[in-house]
């Protein structure tokens, strides 16, 4: 079982350092290329050692309008950056998962595909969320009741529950499925605390 983990959705900050929503302005060509510039923003992440899964998500409600973004993943070991994933749907609903990330610095790019009007110039406001967890990340804040065993074709209940967590946040982990070989599957868990 591993905790609930907050985003990391602190990439934009202004000059005293606080959290402010990042911008991407539109790109007219509607072309993306590895850039950080006209239309593309780029975000560094560091993902560490031992990580089990890996998230990247944009959301439609952390935009300031009726925009489409879209969502590019490098992996850049050594500063040589390549493409490890991408989501580019028609709005700005976009994730990306990693299962056992490669630790090290990736780029998430987020590129202004299709923007409405922000304070008078053609782009786009929103918040980019990324989460990570590994074996050692059991933060206190999730539990969970089950069975101790079970065999092959058995069905039960499990009970979940979770707390304190901080409000208007947006938590990620998971519950680790394990057998005597050793883990076979993890259950997400998203929550959106009020």
């Amino acid at each position: 079982m591993h905790g609930l983990r907050a985003s990391l959705d602190d990439f934009c900050l202004d000059q005293a350092g606080a959290s402010i929503p990042c911008v991407v302005q539109d790109d007219p060509t509607n072309e993306f290329s590895f850039r950080f510039d006209n239309g593309v923003n780029a975000h560094l992440v560091d993902v560490p050692p031992d990580q089990l899964y890996a998230r990247f998500a944009l959301f439609d409600a952390q935009t300031d309008g009726n925009d489409d973004l879209d969502l590019y993943l490098f992996y850049c070991p050594n500063n040589v950056c390549s493409q490890v994933g991408e989501s580019g749907s028609f709005t700005s609903e976009e994730e990306i998962n990693l299962v056992a990330p490669a630790p090290g610095v990736y780029a998430v790019l987020v590129h202004g595909f299709e923007t409405d009007e922000i304070t008078g110039s053609a782009g786009a406001s929103y918040r980019l969320f990324a989460w990570s967890f590994g074996d050692a990340d059991v933060a206190g804040n999730l539990n969970v009741n089950y069975p101790t065993i079970v065999n092959d074709g058995d069905r039960t209940d499990l009970q979940i529950g979770w707390g304190p967590l901080d409000p208007a946040t947006r938590y990620l982990g998971a519950i680790s499925h394990m057998a005597p070989t050793g883990r076979y599957g993890l259950t997400l868990l998203r929550i959106d605390s009020p």
